[in-house]
């Protein structure tokens, strides 16, 4: 929740971005580069360079962009609010708490050249039962809960040790992160395999 928190930066959007972003984090460039929102330049002197796809006077494009690297993904998720409320295009969302208008206000800012950016986000948000981060970030409650909509068993878990993040479900995945005791996450799913609960 420490996109709401600490920058003002709806929950929901900054899942759905990653998500969209990162292709579930399997992207070359979050796994590279840990960079999970697709964010370009550097990070404290580091970068990656790659091809990206940009829309541009009508059409697909594919051209090679340097884009920022980090040490892990939570790093990268902080500084995408870092990000958004360092750059002044992007104060008429800070602090909005309707998902659609900050993902409308991200296409039309320019997060994005993608011409359905928005409706992506908000299909995201929608289908992933993502809004539910936003009222647990407005009311403060962090604790570990779930909660079951549809087919989505969804909640925040709080890790007590140290615990591998895998790129599936499967002892054998590589390893891209590491939670550490007393870390929170929210998950938009379950699925049980190999004798594990895995988020």
């Amino acid at each position: 929740m420490i996109g709401w928190s600490q920058y003002h930066i709806l929950p929901s959007i900054s899942g759905a971005q990653a998500l969209l972003e990162s292709g579930w984090g399997k992207s070359t460039l979050s796994v590279q580069g840990h960079n999970l929102f697709g964010i370009k330049g550097s990070y404290h002197g580091h970068s990656i360079e790659m091809p990206t796809t940009e829309y541009l006077n009508g059409e697909d494009v594919t051209i090679e962009a340097t884009f920022r690297k980090y040490p892990d993904w939570a790093t990268s998720i902080v500084d995408h609010g870092a990000f958004l409320n360092q750059n002044s295009r992007y104060r008429n969302l800070l602090g909005v708490k309707n998902y659609s208008t900050v993902a409308w206000d991200l296409q039309n800012d320019g997060y994005a050249t993608a011409p359905n950016y928005a409706t992506s986000l908000i299909n995201a948000i929608q289908d992933y039962d993502l809004q539910e981060w936003d009222q647990e970030a407005f009311t403060g409650n962090t604790g570990s809960t779930t909660t079951t909509t549809g087919n989505h068993r969804s909640g925040t878990y709080t890790f007590i040790q140290n615990s591998n993040i895998r790129t599936e479900p499967a002892l054998s995945a590589p390893i891209i992160g590491v939670y550490y005791p007393g870390d929170v996450v929210n998950y938009t799913g379950q699925i049980k395999a190999e004798g594990y609960t895995w988020l």
